[in-house]
């Protein structure tokens, strides 16, 4: 019995110094964590060959360094409150330098090194998220080792107390599981039918466990938060399943070989037209022809200015992925391009544009059979005004054909020529606003309600003169017998700031009212396709739309609009604008949310559509802005922005009346 009893303390003894040394074993992370995983830590050091505890874009880790796919890559940096620190580089780049920018501010050129070197320097860090960006035009790769935030220490894949992290998901089913000691507090949050359900746990190892694991099914998008409560722990494992996709709606197709035209505004604000509710008869041409056609009621652009717009129109891609983000950008002549496509099928093609953002210096000729420049400055009416007979004769040819319509108008500060131009100013009105903007701008004016509302005027009647020119051409189109079985699409490239927020114009802005737009789709009539979409779209969906329609598919960022006419009303669809100034703002619908996020200041705005929508309410609805936030960046690790890079336009190179249109309406 002795013997027994001595066995049987020894055995405790051996087991209790191999508890203390299992449990005084740091928590080991994983190699292979997806770069969606968000952690909420303070990331003082980046170091792939010491743990998975931070995400990327466009880097490979190999070995003990990440290695650079592309032209364009980005290191994310996590702090839990704002300050100034000392950043050091542990890298090595062969080729070309490379820019390096902090929060999109130019910080250094990486000078080329063949062996590891460090280069320090002092950055300003958001609290949140902070990007630091790695970008090159020439043939490079960089390596990085290391990336320290001041005096790092420890291990950077061990999550403390306070430390925690998320992965956001769409629909589906997953595991997660950690490996370390101590108290986890795990939260899901799920998006259920326009509404964000939560609830949260707590688990706790056992006495000779390390590790814990959360398993989770998300019907809608939704989100694992876990925050550490006490001990220390790495993430061990992840792994998720999307759910299948539903089934797609009954295939819709086009017999023949239809006519295909687009009609697009610039600068038309979907809430200014009859057909989307608005007071003013501003667009009785329009709303006849959304009377035959399907109105898509929340349709977004994908950016907030003409030259990006255009080209997600164009191709069916994203800005990050076509690359089209500022002025002096053109497209790449290897993406294919709308009018492309068609030619392969046999159309005629042609564009008629009175915007020199959309002219061949900017890649916009592809596939194309003609195209009809109406450029100058905007004073010069008859100059830019799109001339009907030289369209009229384009209809008339025999064959079927695709005509894509570019007015210039209602962007500011354009007024139009009388009988419109005082169509709703109140009696006597001498003053028009709307011609001084830009001066008054840079003069800081204040703008009274009296003054708003002479701009609004002008601008509605602009409206109202463009809706006019079209009304002539499609009552064309019925004279010649080609409207009934034609598909007729009308659209903007963005919208428009009228002084909400205290802005004006667009590019600079993605709010609400400069990225809504109007989106009115008239299918052939023999496919008796006509009503109102609910369904959040995007510009985007305009080519998928036309290839589907042809029973084809082909890889692109949009979807086809017919899943949405199938069904009609809301799904858990999330779209996003950009735009490209310094501001690196983000704008994002979901249902009755519409969200803004500034990149570069890592601040967010939230405006509620269905209740006073220039009312900020983001502190009141912190999980909103948060499963924003996360979808955003989410949105920018899947792009592919290290794949091929911007094509340069020198503008001095451009018509003398491309110049001078660009300059009369602000660009240059």
């Amino acid at each position: 019995m002795r013997r027994i009893g001595i066995a049987i303390l020894l055995l405790i003894a051996v087991g209790g110094f191999l508890a203390l040394i299992w449990a005084c074993m740091g928590p080991r992370g994983s190699r292979e964590l997806p770069p969606t995983l968000i952690w909420e830590k303070d990331q003082d050091l980046i170091s792939p060959g010491r743990g998975g505890g931070n995400f990327w874009q466009g880097f490979t880790r190999r070995g003990e360094a990440l290695v650079s796919d592309g032209n364009i890559a980005r290191l994310v940096i996590w702090q839990k409150n704002s300050r100034q620190a000392p950043l050091t580089l542990t890298y090595n780049l062969r080729g070309a330098p490379v820019e390096m920018r902090l929060n999109w501010d130019k910080v250094r050129i990486l000078p080329p090194s063949g062996d590891w070197r460090s280069e320090r320097l002092d950055g300003r860090l958001n609290s949140g998220l902070n990007f630091l960006v790695f970008a090159w035009t020439d043939k490079a790769q960089l390596q990085i080792r290391s990336l320290a935030v001041g005096e790092a220490q420890g291990n950077p894949e061990a999550l403390g107390p306070g430390d925690g992290l998320a992965v956001f998901e769409p629909a589906g089913e997953g595991r997660l599981k950690w490996n370390g000691r101590g108290t986890l507090e795990i939260g899901l949050v799920e998006s259920k039918e326009g509404r964000l359900v939560s609830h949260s746990s707590v688990k706790r190892t056992g006495f000779l466990s390390r590790g814990l694991k959360q398993e989770f099914s998300f019907e809608g998008w939704g989100w694992v938060q876990a925050k550490v409560l006490a001990g220390r722990f790495a993430v061990s494992g992840y792994s998720f399943r999307p759910a299948p996709p539903p089934p797609p709606p009954a295939a819709v197709r086009l017999a023949g070989q239809p006519s295909i035209f687009i009609f697009l505004f610039d600068a038309c604000r979907a809430g200014h037209l009859g057909a989307y509710g608005y007071h003013r008869p501003t667009s009785p041409n329009l709303d006849r022809l959304a009377a035959d056609g399907v109105v898509f009621e929340n349709a977004y652009a994908n950016a907030s200015f003409t030259r990006s717009s255009v080209a997600t129109l164009f191709t069916g891609l994203y800005p990050e992925n076509h690359k089209v983000k500022v002025l002096a950008h053109s497209l790449d002549h290897r993406l294919l391009l709308l009018p492309e496509y068609l030619k392969g099928k046999g159309y005629r093609t042609a564009i008629f544009s009175s915007a020199a953002a959309v002219s061949p210096a900017f890649g916009l000729d592809q596939g194309l059979d003609e195209y009809h420049a109406f450029f100058g400055s905007w004073q010069n009416r008859e100059r830019t005004r799109i001339r009907q007979e030289k369209l009229f004769e384009w209809f008339s040819r025999p064959g079927p054909m695709f005509t894509y319509v570019h007015f210039m108008e209602p962007h500011l500060p354009i007024i139009p020529p009388a009988p419109f131009l005082n169509m709703f100013q109140p009696p006597g009105n001498s003053r028009h606003l709307i011609r001084d903007l830009r001066r008054l701008g840079q003069e800081r004016h204040i703008f009274t309600p009296d003054d708003i509302s002479n701009v609004v005027a002008d601008y509605d009647s602009t409206i109202a003169y463009v809706d006019s020119e079209l009304g002539k051409v499609l009552d064309t189109l019925r004279q010649q017998g080609l409207y009934d079985e034609s598909l007729i699409i009308f659209l903007s490239d963005h919208g428009e700031n009228l002084g909400e927020h205290g802005a004006w114009s667009h590019g600079k802005e993605v709010y609400e009212e400069t990225t809504h737009v109007p989106l009115i789709v008239k299918f052939p009539a023999s496919l008796e396709l006509r009503g109102r979409v609910g369904t959040v779209v995007e510009i985007a969906d305009v080519f998928p739309t036309i290839i589907d329609l042809f029973g084809q598919e082909i890889p692109l960022d949009g979807r086809s609009l017919m899943e949405a006419v199938a069904r009609r009303g809301y799904d858990d669809r999330i779209v996003m604008a950009r735009t490209f100034t310094k501001r690196a703002a983000f704008g994002m619908r979901w249902r009755d949310w519409f969200c803004v996020i500034d990149q570069k200041r890592n601040t967010a705005m939230l405006f509620h559509l269905a209740g006073d929508s220039q009312a900020d309410v983001a502190a009141e609805n912190p999980e909103l802005v948060r499963m924003f936030r996360y979808w955003h960046l989410r949105r920018l690790l899947e792009a592919a922005e290290d794949e091929g890079r911007a094509i340069e336009v020198d503008l001095k190179k451009l018509s003398k009346e491309e110049i001078e249109n660009l300059k009369s309406l602000g660009y240059l």
